[in-house]
């Protein structure tokens, strides 16, 4: 709680002594911050929330004695500016179509979309679950990019449930950005040394973000799916990341540019989970037999034949 208090104060002095601070010397941290150097952004750090931090406190003084109800208000606005900075920095993340459709959004639904950037994961979670089902709008691109830019599990988890829901271009430009994104970094060795978990995770939200790129027939995804193909199908992801769920994602989108790459997982006999097939049938298939539907579905083949 007492972190939480801290960090909205100094988001709080941000957003209302900003303009008076100096320009260039917030620049310059901020820089500092943002750069390679992790000595120097962890200084620079300590000296931006200094700078903001200080003029709040005074301005709060002590209320040690003030009313509960008083106090609860302070916390309150205290907490809305923070979900308040998150909207401005996921806004300033948008590419420039996106904006202008968040933008619009947000003046319809200012109250949802301040409760999407909320302190505590249910709020945002409960948020995502009322967003209208608007193809090719804010909300569109709100339930992609909470998918990208939450830093909480179980968002991430709703925001791909949601996102599932729309089949649109805006939906897929989002999570296509995601795909791409959680392949790169990790590629890049963006990892610290005991964070092979988070591998793991992205690599099951990587596989359904796939098939959600399949529900929106993006054929733009191929290359960026390709590319997390090759990179999560080394064995250590393989339990999180199902080949074959992508294999079939390819399938449906039915590009000819994924026949060399599901080529290769041809004779794969993994076991695939056995499903349903009708009333007592029950369906035993490996990763080689649905990449050899998926190929017969790009060229456009008779299973039968």
């Amino acid at each position: 709680m007492g972190v939480r208090i801290a960090a909205s104060a100094a988001l709080f002095v941000y957003a209302t002594s900003a303009a008076a601070q100096d320009d260039a010397q917030l620049k310059r941290l901020v820089e500092q911050i943002a750069g390679a150097n992790k000595s120097e952004a962890a200084d620079a750090t300590d000296e931006l929330l200094d700078l903001l931090s200080e003029p709040v406190a005074r301005a709060l003084g002590s209320i040690e004695n003030r009313p509960t109800g008083q106090k609860r208000r302070l916390y309150l606005v205290l907490g809305r500016l923070t979900a308040r900075i998150r909207v401005q920095l996921f806004r300033a993340e948008l590419p420039t179509g996106d904006r202008t459709l968040f933008d619009t959004f947000a003046q319809q639904y200012p109250e949802l979309v301040e409760r999407l950037f909320h302190d505590h994961a249910d709020k945002r979670i409960a948020a995502l679950e009322q967003l209208p089902i608007i193809p090719n709008s804010g909300a569109s691109v709100l339930a992609a990019g909470k998918i990208l830019f939450d830093d909480d599990a179980s968002v991430v988890d709703a925001a791909l449930k949601v996102a599932a829901k729309f089949h649109d271009p805006v939906t897929a430009r989002g999570v296509r950005r995601f795909v791409r994104t959680a392949t790169d970094d990790l590629a890049g060795g963006i990892l610290e040394p005991g964070e092979a978990v988070v591998e793991l995770v992205l690599a099951g939200y990587v596989q359904r973000a796939i098939s959600i790129l399949a529900g929106c027939n993006d054929r733009d995804a191929t290359p960026d799916i390709l590319e997390a193909l090759e990179y999560f199908s080394k064995h250590a992801n393989r339990v999180f990341f199902d080949i074959g769920e992508v294999a079939l994602a390819l399938g449906r989108l039915g590009d000819q540019r994924a026949a060399d790459a599901l080529m290769r997982y041809l004779d794969d006999d993994t076991a695939r989970p056995v499903r349903s097939a009708g009333p007592g049938l029950l369906m035993h298939q490996t990763v080689g037999d649905v990449v050899l539907l998926s190929l017969l579905r790009i060229y456009k083949l008779d299973p039968s034949e």
